[in-house]
């Protein structure tokens, strides 16, 4: 609990996914079972501000693939307009950090590259008796 409270303290990305990702799901929803524009609308933008704000957000295409063929409504599937419409939004909103990305050599890309790859990491007896032992602190004193 200290360290989560701790770690709580601390500007994160993950917060605005977070709210951004439910909000799309549950616009997501309701465009589905109702199959009207401005939920699908909706859902577009929190799509388009998630994505601005990390680009994990585009992996909620897997959720709303699964929700436009299995979840009951009007209409199923993507031969509809609604789907497209939340496409177009989203990209609409992303297009000027793209467009930035673009004429500044893609840093986004070279930062998330050089984190992934350039890792001292060693692995090992130890390097897993300090994973489990912080993971063993942060259950804290129960």
């Amino acid at each position: 609990m200290p360290v989560t409270s701790l770690m709580g303290l601390f500007a994160s990305t993950d917060a605005p996914l977070i709210l951004c990702w439910t909000l799309a799901s549950w616009m997501l929803w309701r465009a589905q079972v109702t199959n009207r524009l401005h939920y699908w609308l909706l859902c577009g933008m929190a799509c388009g501000i998630g994505l601005l704000g990390k680009y994990t957000m585009a992996a909620f295409a897997l959720t709303a693939i699964w929700t436009l063929w299995g979840v009951p409504g009007p209409k199923r599937g993507v031969l509809r307009i609604g789907p497209w419409l939340t496409v177009a939004v989203a990209g609409a909103l992303l297009a000027p950090n793209i467009w930035w990305n673009v004429q500044n050599d893609f840093p986004t890309l070279a930062h998330t590259a050089e984190i992934t790859t350039d890792s001292t990491r060693s692995g090992g007896i130890a390097a897993v008796a300090r994973f489990l032992g912080g993971q063993v602190a942060m259950l804290g004193p129960l």
